[in-house]
C-alpha cells in the first residue's frame, strides 16, 4: 500500500523510489526494503545540510570560478557541473531512472561520501584563506545540489533551503544551476588520482 509506505517512510522517498526504477519498458518491483533505502537518502541529505551548517557554510553568497584554489574545491565544482549536464539530457528524454540515479550517485557517493570527508582537515586546520573559500564552496555546492534534486524530492529540499538562510525566493522557483564556468578537468582529474588511491589502500585493507 503505498500511502502507507508514504506515512512510514515520507512521501520524498516513495516519490524517489519509484522515479530510480522507472525504466522504458521495465516493470517496477516495489518492496518496503526500496522505500527504506531511499528514506536513508533523504536523511543522508539532512546530514549534509547540518554538517555543512555546523561548519559555517556560506549560503546565498556569489561564488566566481577565480575565488577556488583548492583542487578538492575545484574537483567538486566539475562533479556538479557534470552531474546537472547528466541530469538534463536524462531528463530531456524523459529516462527518469537515468536521472535519479546520476542525482544519487552524486549525492550519496562525490558529495558525501568524498567531499565531505576530504573537507574536513581543511575545517578543522588553522589556513583561513582556505577555511574561507571551503565554506563558501560547501555552501554554494549545497544548493547547487538542492536545485538538481528538488524536482525528484521537493518536500525535504524545500525546507532545507527555507532552513539554511534567508531567502527572496522558493526553491521552486530558481534557475536551474549552470557551472560551466566553474569546471576544471585538469584539477578533477588531479583528485580522481587520490580517490582512486585511497579506495585501492582500502581495498587491500578489506
Amino acid at each position: 500500500d503505498l500511502l502507507l509506505m508514504c506515512d512510514k517512510y515520507g512521501a520524498d522517498a516513495l516519490r524517489f523510489s519509484l522515479l530510480i526504477q522507472a525504466g522504458s519498458g521495465r516493470d517496477v518491483l516495489m518492496g518496503e526494503s526500496r522505500v527504506e533505502s531511499y528514506r536513508n537518502f533523504v536523511t543522508k541529505i539532512w546530514n549534509a545540510a547540518r554538517f555543512c551548517e555546523m561548519n559555517q557554510a556560506v549560503f546565498g553568497a556569489e561564488l566566481k570560478p577565480e575565488e577556488v584554489k583548492q583542487p578538492v574545491n575545484k574537483w567538486i565544482l566539475t562533479k556538479a557541473g557534470q552531474t546537472a549536464k547528466e541530469i538534463e539530457k536524462a531528463l530531456d528524454v524523459y529516462a527518469f531512472n537515468d536521472a535519479s540515479n546520476a542525482l544519487y550517485h552524486f549525492i550519496w557517493g562525490t558529495f558525501c561520501d568524498w567531499y565531505l570527508e576530504a573537507v574536513k582537515p581543511i575545517f578543522y586546520g588553522t589556513d583561513e584563506a582556505a577555511i574561507s573559500e571551503t565554506r563558501k564552496v560547501a555552501g554554494f555546492v549545497l544548493e547547487c545540489l538542492l536545485k538538481m534534486a528538488h524536482p525528484f524530492i521537493p518536500f525535504v529540499t524545500e525546507e532545507i533551503w527555507d532552513k539554511t538562510a534567508k531567502r527572496n525566493e522558493m526553491l521552486a522557483e530558481t534557475k536551474w544551476p549552470d557551472l560551466k564556468a566553474f569546471e576544471d578537468e585538469k584539477a578533477s582529474a588531479s583528485f580522481e588520482k587520490i580517490i582512486e588511491f585511497v579506495s585501492a589502500v582500502r581495498s587491500a585493507r578489506v
